[in-house]
């Protein structure tokens, strides 16, 4: 067996324990996701985010946002880190989509991965320009 062969049936046997480990989606939304959400960082003061039982509602700035029906909502369990929260939805082009972050286990507000000082907390009174 050559060194190519092995390879290969590594990458192959990786994706199908990958796949096969996938979080089955949740019944429906978490209730202490639901609800509208902003930062306080001055980069993003004209954004927010709104998650109900079937929308995902996403502010892009200057009162433009967009919305989706939310297709399946996943707790990723990751071994030693927090849990990844997915919100599943399609976007204009077809391609499905997915919003994943972190809830903090301290006081429930939210960060991403790629933005762990940027807190995000519920803001239920927060101006949306989807109302």
């Amino acid at each position: 067996m050559t060194i190519r062969n092995v390879g290969a049936r590594s990458v192959l046997l990786l994706l199908v324990l990958t796949l096969g480990c996938e979080e089955p989606p949740l019944e429906e939304v978490p209730t202490d996701l639901i609800g509208r959400w902003t930062t306080m960082n001055a980069r993003y003061a004209d954004r927010a985010f709104e998650i109900t039982l079937e929308t995902f509602y996403l502010g892009q700035g200057d009162d433009l946002f967009v919305s989706y029906p939310i297709l399946r909502t996943r707790i990723i369990q990751r071994k030693n880190r927090p849990s990844v929260h997915s919100i599943e939805y399609r976007d204009e082009s077809g391609d499905e989509i997915s919003f994943d972050f972190i809830v903090s286990e301290k006081d429930g507000s939210i960060y991403f991965t790629n933005q762990p000082e940027m807190v995000w907390r519920r803001d239920p009174g927060a101006s949306v320009p989807w109302d």
